[in-house]
C-alpha cells in the first residue's frame, strides 16, 4: 500500500464484508483496528453499492485472494478493468477470471498452470511473498531468543518445540486424539517447552464453534504457553523445531533455517496429495505441502525423534534450494517486486475506458436499483 501510494497511484485498501463478499466467514468492521491496517487507512465495504462505487473509479482490481471475491471480479469485468490476484497459494483452483497472476515462487506457477492450462503462463509472474516479507520486519529480526523467553515465561535453557496446529473448523476426532498426543509427548520430554502457535482462524472464536465458542487449546491444551497472533514469526524464528500435522507455515520455516517435523497424518482423508519429488514420504506429506525442511515420523516415533535430534537439518543448501523454488527470495522486497508489476501492467495492458463508458455502467445500474428499491416502498405501502 505504502509502496503504491509512494509511487503516486491512488489505492483504495478495500476489506469486504456484508454482501460484498460471497463468502459467509466475512470480515467484521473490527478488523480495521488490527495492526497495521490501522497504517493503510482501509475502507470497510459492507454493501454491493459502495463497492461498485469503489470498482467504478478504480483502473485496476488487485486481489491478494479469489475466495469469496469472484463477485467483485465479475464487477471489475464488467466495467472494464484490469484484474490480478496475487500471493494466496492455497486458492489456486479457484477460477480466475483475472488479467494476471503474482505466485510466490516457481513451484506455484507450475502448479498453476498444471491446475489451470487454459491460463496463458505469460500472465503468471513469479514475485515472493508479501507473507513472507514479514521474516525480515524489524520486530521480527531484532528481538533476541531471551526477550522472546522472558515475554511468554519459558525456560531459555530449554528447547521451544512449537507445535503448529490446523483451524479449529478441520478438527474431527481423529485430529483431537492426535493434538493431545503431540503435547503429551513434548511435555514428556524434559529437554524440551512446548509451545503453540494457533492456527490464525483459531483465535478468533466464532470459528471455534466445535469447542463451544472458546479456543481450541482452553479444551485441549490448557495449560500450555500459547503465541499470540502478532508474534507468528518471532516463534518460528527461535523456536528449535517446528511440529504439525498439517501446516503450510512449513514454507516459512526455511527462511529462519528451522526445520519442521510432519507427524504421519495417514488416516486423516483430509490430509492425502502428492508430493514434489519424494514420492516415498507421501504418507508424512499434509495437504498444500509439497516439500519441506525436516523429517516425516509417525506418531509412536515422536518422542525418539526430539531426544535423538535427527530433526536438526545442517545442510545450508537444503533451506537456500526451499526459499528459492516456494518463496524465490528472502529479501523482505517482494512488496516492492509487485508494485513493479503493477506499474508495468498499468504502462503495458491498461485499456483505456472512456469516462462516458463507465459513467453510463455506474448509472444504468444505479438507476436498476433505485427502481427496485421503488417498487419494493410501493408493493410494501400497498400491503399497508
Amino acid at each position: 500500500m505504502q509502496e503504491l501510494r509512494l509511487r503516486g497511484y491512488d489505492v483504495d485498501y478495500v476489506l469486504a464484508g456484508g454482501t460484498a463478499t460471497d463468502v459467509t466467514r466475512r470480515h467484521p468492521r473490527q478488523i480495521q483496528q488490527v495492526g497495521r491496517l490501522l497504517e493503510v487507512s482501509s475502507i470497510y465495504c459492507s454493501s454491493m453499492w459502495r463497492l461498485e462505487y469503489l470498482v467504478a473509479r478504480s483502473d485496476l482490481v488487485l486481489m491478494g485472494t479469489f475466495k469469496g471475491n469472484r463477485t467483485i471480479a465479475e464487477l471489475a469485468r464488467r466495467y472494464g478493468k484490469l484484474v490480478g490476484r496475487f500471493d494466496h497459494y492455497i486458492d489456486l483452483k479457484h477460477p480466475l477470471n483475472v488479467d494476471f497472476v503474482a505466485v510466490a515462487g516457481p513451484y506455484f506457477k507450475e502448479l498453476l498452470l498444471q491446475w489451470q492450462p487454459e491460463v496463458n503462463p505469460s500472465d503468471v509472474f513469479v514475485v515472493g511473498s508479501l507473507r513472507f516479507d514479514r521474516a525480515q520486519w524489524p520486530e521480527v529480526r531484532q528481538q533476541t531468543r531471551e526477550e522472546f523467553c522472558r515475554f511468554y515465561r519459558c525456560d531459555p535453557e530449554k528447547k521451544i518445540a512449537l507445535y503448529l496446529t490446523t483451524s479449529p473448523d478441520t478438527m474431527d476426532d481423529w485430529y483431537v486424539e492426535h493434538f493431545r498426543k503431540i503435547c503429551d509427548t513434548v511435555r514428556s520430554n524434559l529437554d524440551f517447552t512446548l509451545v503453540i502457535k494457533p492456527h490464525p482462524a483459531d483465535y478468533a472464536k466464532r470459528r471455534s464453534y466445535r469447542f463451544g465458542g472458546r479456543h481450541s487449546w482452553e479444551i485441549l491444551a490448557p495449560d500450555a504457553t500459547i503465541v499470540r497472533p502478532e508474534h507468528g514469526y518471532q516463534s518460528f524464528r527461535h523456536c528449535d523445531v517446528g511440529i504439525s500435522l498439517a501446516s503450510d507455515v512449513s514454507h516459512e520455516f526455511p527462511l529462519f533455517r528451522r526445520p519442521i517435523v510432519f507427524v504421519n497424518s495417514e488416516g486423516w482423508p483430509r490430509q492425502r496429495r502428492g508430493t514434489d519429488g519424494h514420492p516415498e514420504l507421501k504418507p508424512y506429506w499434509p495437504q498444500s505441502v509439497p516439500s519441506w525442511v525436516g523429517v516425516g515420523c509417525k506418531i509412536e516415533e515422536l518422542g525418539q525423534v526430539l531426544s535423538t535430534g535427527c530433526y536438526q537439518v545442517t545442510d545450508e543448501r537444503r533451506y537456500q534450494h526451499h526459499i528459492s523454488r516456494y518463496c524465490y527470495k528472502n529479501d523482505g522486497l517482494a512488496y516492492r517486486r509487485l508494485a513493479d508489476l503493477v506499474d508495468t501492467i498499468m504502462v503495458t495492458r491498461l485499456k483505456e475506458t472512456s469516462l462516458s463508458s463507465t459513467a453510463w455502467l455506474y448509472a444504468k445500474s444505479l438507476t436498476t436499483r433505485v427502481s427496485r428499491r421503488i417498487r419494493g416502498i410501493v408493493r410494501d405501502s400497498g400491503r399497508s
